[in-house]
């Protein structure tokens, strides 16, 4: 589902949930060595949470958001 049709409380849902998994794979595989797959994911997720609060706060900064 493209960013733009998605309600900023189901953005701001899908930001947090990304977030916790991020974090939860970045504690589990964080005695692993760099390339380990789990650190990959860690990374993967954590780029897809920012991408989400960074439409967050554009969308805010236009008008557009619920806050």
């Amino acid at each position: 589902m493209p960013l733009e049709s998605m309600d900023h409380d189901r953005l701001l849902m899908m930001a947090r949930l990304t977030q916790m998994d991020a974090d939860a794979h970045q504690q589990r595989y964080s005695h692993n060595a760099r390339g380990h797959p789990g650190k990959k994911r860690a990374a993967q997720l954590q780029a897809e949470a920012s991408v989400l609060r960074r439409e967050i706060k554009r969308r805010k900064r236009e008008g557009k958001g619920n806050g």
